[in-house]
């Protein structure tokens, strides 16, 4: 069944030793939000508008950021600022304008913004040469880290779309073959199949299915 597939394939990557990455059927839109059960990227999206910005650091409950308001309780997003920075994601050329968003927004993501970051990272640093890789994974290691810690924090909301997606992404990225990177990047593998049967037994969108064909 599914829940125990994602489960078994994401705690199998966490395994010190493991490299083999797990596949999963993914299209170019990201979604599954539990709170509306739709997939967010298969539909028009305004164009991108102002985004409010966060400061650069891991992802935690710390007052006076996007995202952790005073009381320090996980805040969200409105819909519509979610929605333009979701374009602005799907729209970056390579990783380095990719993480550059992800250092500027990420403790303001909602689980489709972190879905689509880790989906987007996974084909961008998953074509780059061994060299580049390196490049890039030293350049932007903060930024990374804050956006493992974001995810983690909101893997609760994901629905099983989002939650493929993100290990997908994460899997393509190899960040669990960084040695900088590897304890950040195996704890989301093991939360990601924490939640993998509470995403998966949950109804699925028919539309959700559209893509896979």
């Amino acid at each position: 069944s599914g829940a125990p597939s994602l489960a078994l394939h994401c705690r199998a990557l966490s395994t010190p030793g493991t490299t083999t990455n797990p596949t999963f059927v993914s299209s170019g839109g990201v979604g599954g939000d539990t709170q509306s059960g739709s997939r967010e990227g298969a539909r028009a999206a305004p164009a991108p508008g102002p985004v409010a910005s966060a400061t650069t650091g891991r992802a935690g409950p710390a007052a006076g950021k996007v995202g952790f308001p005073s009381d320090g309780k996980l805040a969200l997003p409105p819909v519509a600022q979610s929605r333009a920075l979701n374009v602005q994601l799907r729209a970056a050329q390579g990783p380095d304008e990719l993480l550059a968003l992800v250092e500027a927004h990420v403790h303001g993501f909602d689980a489709i913004n972190a879905s689509t970051a880790w989906l987007g990272l996974g084909v961008s640093l998953g074509q780059l040469p061994e060299p580049e890789w390196k490049a890039v994974l030293e350049t932007h290691a903060e930024s990374l880290r804050a956006l493992a810690d974001r995810t983690r924090l909101l893997l609760p909301r994901f629905g099983a779309w989002a939650l493929a997606n993100t290990a997908h992404g994460l899997s393509r990225a190899r960040l669990a073959q960084s040695p900088a990177l590897r304890t950040d990047s195996l704890r989301l593998y093991e939360a990601i199949a924490a939640e993998a049967p509470r995403a998966l037994s949950a109804p699925i969108d028919p539309s959700a299915l559209a893509d896979i064909t």
